[in-house]
């Protein structure tokens, strides 16, 4: 049923319907936050509310430094 309207594939399981709420709202946000701020984008959504977001952007030196990202680990 799912797959006719979303046109989408369950892999395992059955999707709860938060969960499918979850999945489609957190698409919207970040196709919205790529077209409006032209960056890469993540959302993340607990119970059909945002739960977190965040943009790609270029680390400063020092953010590399304190994120320990500025040497191969």
């Amino acid at each position: 049923m799912w797959q006719k309207l979303t046109d989408s594939i369950v892999l395992s399981g059955s999707p709860g319907y938060i969960k499918l709420l979850d999945a489609f709202n957190s698409y919207a946000l970040v196709k919205e936050l790529q077209e409006a701020l032209d960056f890469p984008a993540a959302a993340s959504f607990e119970h059909a509310s945002p739960a977190g977001t965040a943009v790609g952007v270029e680390l400063t030196e020092t953010e590399k430094t304190g994120s320990m990202t500025s040497r191969n680990l």
